[in-house]
Formats: structure tokens, sequence, C-alpha cells
């Protein structure tokens, strides 16, 4: 039986029976997601439209005979007495996946009776910093909703795929459903806690906020992200000592909001950072965890702005201890950071300036070693991406056929609370986005939603098809800021709806300013 402290990941293999050669996908899933999130998952990684009934069938003990019970939606009307029936809402996935290896048979349209096999290989260690579910292989397209026995015929036929590209896209459609894990944790061997305060000390003791400022950027490679961390020193104005690493491509966008001044608010910007930081503090500023932790290693500090402290940030999320993954990226950047350091302070050299987009950076080349490199970026391209339609066509043609244009003028926004929300004890707290319209001839609310940190571009997309049914119809013109129209264009070309874009939208700022100051509610 698996034993569990919290949530675990679970490993599936899901199957399409009858696939020749097999059509499946391995996906990695929180523990402690109900039936329902999984039924979601399964749609989106096989490409269906939940269109059709489905259901989850699981055999009881003994093995012989018809013990089955099932997990499926079922109207009170047509509820069958002799049929053992949950509700997927409610149930959730480690009460019924027991043991590894223990599978269960998904059906979807009950017409053309699609089947998979849902098997359970592993249970992993959750990672605090990762967003599951995860697709992690894959093989073969997925059918879609087509006539099983063509889709049969047709695949039997091909023979050329990229499957790791397949993976790619499965996982990347997984994106709208991603969320870090329940209660998720895992523990930081001493011997790795020991190393990462090892290094704190020796970047302490070489003081190098003397020499650098916080816009003289260091970006470290780090293999197992295929990517940078992009080192930040803090200490030069006297009152904040550390370092930050951003991290990756949303990291790289906050540093050049950094780095430009365009920080309209700390707080927002705290909220939006992809990093994990070294603050040297002082012990009042220590939460009992990271005091224990200080103590358990035998370690200890004495002195203002001397006590080692460690955060991740999430986007969305509130700031968090480290995980395993989080320290060894700070452990690998703090390492290359502390040689350049050393460097500078026997043999001065000026590094690059990184407002232009060029970084000194220690890459790895063939042989595996660090060396030094200047990394350029192209912040053009890394900004002004183009930003995809994720609406299903499906989805946008059944908004045009149930409602029609209206002659309304609709203020649209979106912006963070600033208090933030725990769903559960010990699971990362989050702050919750608020998705707001109002009526633009006389400031009324018409519309709200609040959601949990998700990819904006797919909840600003679909949470304005939301906005069309709730008032049951297609405005004519939508006013919105800058960043809001960028994801939102889009949908808005395809809905073939004008729109006008302002700094300042004075119905929703107004109700903005009056949520944020009156918080907690």
């Amino acid at each position: 039986m698996i034993t569990k402290d919290g949530s675990m990941i679970y490993q599936f293999k899901m199957t399409i029976k009858d696939s020749k050669p097999p059509v499946w996908r391995r996906i990695l899933v929180d523990s402690q997601s109900t039936f329902a999130e999984l039924h979601d998952i399964i749609q989106l990684a096989f490409d269906w439209e939940n269109e059709h009934l489905h259901s989850f069938e699981f055999r009881e003990e003994p093995v012989y005979g018809s013990n089955f019970y099932y997990i499926e939606n079922t109207l009170e009307e047509f509820q069958l007495p002799f049929k053992k029936t949950l509700s997927p809402a409610e149930e959730i996935l480690e009460d019924h996946f027991i043991e590894v290896k223990d599978k269960s048979n998904y059906s979807y349209d009950f017409g053309e009776d699609w089947e998979l096999e849902i098997r359970l290989e592993s249970v992993l260690n959750p990672d605090p910093d990762a967003l599951y579910p995860q697709c992690i292989k894959a093989r073969r397209d997925g059918p879609g909703e087509v006539h099983k026995i063509w889709w049969l015929k047709d695949q039997a036929e091909e023979t050329e795929f990229d499957h790791k590209a397949i993976a790619r896209e499965v996982d990347e459609a997984l994106e709208p459903l991603k969320r870090p894990a329940s209660n998720s944790g895992q523990e930081i061997p001493n011997e790795e806690w020991l190393r990462l305060f090892k290094l704190a000390d020796d970047f302490n003791k070489l003081k190098p906020w003397k020499r650098l400022y916080d816009d003289q950027i260091i970006a470290v490679y780090i293999p197992e992200l295929d990517d940078y961390a992009f080192c930040s020193i803090l200490g030069r104005n006297g009152e904040e000592f550390g370092l930050v690493a951003y991290i990756g491509q949303v990291g790289l966008k906050n540093l050049y909001t950094l780095l430009n001044d365009q920080i309209d608010s700390i707080d927002e910007f705290a909220r939006s950072q992809s990093a994990i930081q070294l603050s040297l503090s002082d012990r009042e500023e220590l939460e009992p965890e990271d005091y224990e932790i200080i103590k358990s290693l035998g370690l200890s500090y004495r002195g203002k702005k001397q006590w080692p402290l460690f955060r991740t940030y999430v986007p969305g999320y509130y700031p968090w201890t480290l995980s395993k993954e989080s320290s060894y990226i700070l452990s690998i950047a703090l390492e290359e950071v502390i040689k350049v350091i050393k460097r500078i302070n026997t043999m001065p050299f000026e590094l690059p300036d990184s407002t232009n987009g060029e970084f000194f950076a220690r890459t790895l080349n063939n042989s595996e070693e660090y060396n030094d490199a200047v990394l350029k970026i192209d912040w053009g391209e890394l900004l002004n991406y183009e930003v995809p339609l994720v609406v299903k066509d499906l989805d946008i043609k059944g908004v045009q056929k149930q409602f029609q244009k209206a002659n309304i003028s609709l203020e649209f926004d979106s912006f963070q609370l600033n208090e933030p929300v725990q769903n559960k004890p010990e699971e990362r707290p989050f702050y919750p986005r608020m998705f707001v319209a109002a009526d633009s001839s006389n400031g009324m609310v018409i519309f709200h939603d609040m959601l949990e940190p998700g990819p904006f571009t797919e909840q600003i997309q679909y949470t304005f098809l939301k906005l069309v049914e709730n008032i049951n119809a297609i405005p004519n013109n939508v006013v919105l800021q800058q960043e809001a129209y960028r994801h939102l264009s889009p949908l808005l070309e395809q809905l073939n709806i004008q729109s006008n874009v302002k700094e300042t939208l004075p119905n929703i700022d107004e109700l903005k300013q009056g949520m944020l100051n009156n918080l907690p509610f």
C-alpha cells in the first residue's frame, strides 16, 4: 500500500484500447486531484472536446464476479439501483488508486465507445516549484472528435511521428490546468542545506555589493532547466543584502521591468516574480521553520543582516521555502557568482550593461565545465511575442451561434488581490486574480470572476467567453489596458469586437481601489 504524508505525484500511463500501434500518454498528476480534474486532463491530452458522457470504472475486491463501481455524472432519474456510482467532483485519486499498478477503465462517448486504460506506474515526491499536471512522454497523435473506426484504420497506417514534439504539445495543452501540488513538500537533505549555508557564508564574506550594483547581472546556465538564472546582487544601497536569481524567461521579463524602471507597484512586481532569493537578514525576520533549520544543522549567526534566509517566488503565489530543485539551482548560481566576484575583487573588470540586453554569463562548454561568455538578449523579441488564440474554434462558433451582437461598450480588466488565500493547511497560499467588466455608459459592474493563478492568456480569453454567456450578448466594443488587450485581441478579432486601449479605466479602477483597500473581506 502507498504510504504518504500529504500530496504525492501519481505517474499514470493512459493508453487508448485497441490502438495499434499503441497511442498513449505518460502524465504526472497530483494524487489529491478529483476525478473531475482527471477527466479534464484526459480530454486535453487526447484532443477531445468534452462533448459526450464519460465514466471511470473500478473493480472492487474480490476480483471475481461483477464487483464494479463507477465514478461518473449520472442524472438522478437515470441512476440504476444496482449500479454503485460515485461523484467525480467529490472523489479524489488517492482514495481509489491504492497500489502501484492499480488501474481504471475510462470510457468516453458511449456511441463511439472510446476506452482508455489508466494505470498507476509509480508514486513520486512533489516538487513545490513545479506545476502539475505534466505530460512527460507521449506516443502518436490523439484522435480528437472523429469516428473511432475510421481513426483506428488511419492511425494504423501512419508511420512517422515526432514523439517528443507530441509530448510538448500535450503538455502545452495542459497549461490551463497546471497548479502547484497540494501540500507539496520535498525534504532537502542536511548535506545540501549545509552546502547552501556554506555558499551563503562565502558570499557574505566577499561583500560583493561594495563593487557591484544590482543592475550588473551575472547569468548562470542551469543545465537541468536548459536556461539561465539571472543573478542580481543586493546591498549597494545599504538596506537589503543578498542575491536574487531570476529564473528563465519569466524571470528575464521581471528583470527587464526592473532594469528599465517600469515598476508601477512594488507589491505587484513581487507577486509576478519567478525567482529564488538569498537574503542576509536580521534574526527577527526569520520564521520559526527557518530558525529550526539553522539550529538542526548546528549553525549559529550573530548580528544584524547576518542570518541567511531563502525564499522562492512563483508568479501569483506567496513567497515560500525552498524545494530540493530550487536549492540545487541556487547552489549552482551562488557557486558561479562567487567565482566571478573573487576575480573582480583581485582583477577588476567591467560587466556589460544589462539594460541593453547584454549579460556576463557563465555557460557550460563541451567538457561540461563553466567558462565566460556574453549572452545577448533581444528585448523586443522577448517582450513582443505573438500572443496565440487559445480558445477552441468550437467554443467560438458556439458563442457566435448562441448570442447576438449588442450595442454595448464594456470596460474589461484583470488584477490580483493583495491578500493571499490558502485553500488547505500547509498548501502554498496564492493571490486570487479578479476579472471585472463594467458598463462604460453608467459604470455599473456587470460581471466579475475570481481565479487561482494560471496562464494569463488562457484565463483572460476563456473568462471573456464566460462574460459573454453571463450577459447573454456579444458587446460591440471593449475598452482595455495594453496588457489585457495583447492577450485578448486574438479572441476579439475572431468575434469581430471593436476595442480601445486606454491607460486608465475609471470605473474598474474605482472598484479595484475599493477592493484592495477593504481587504481582508
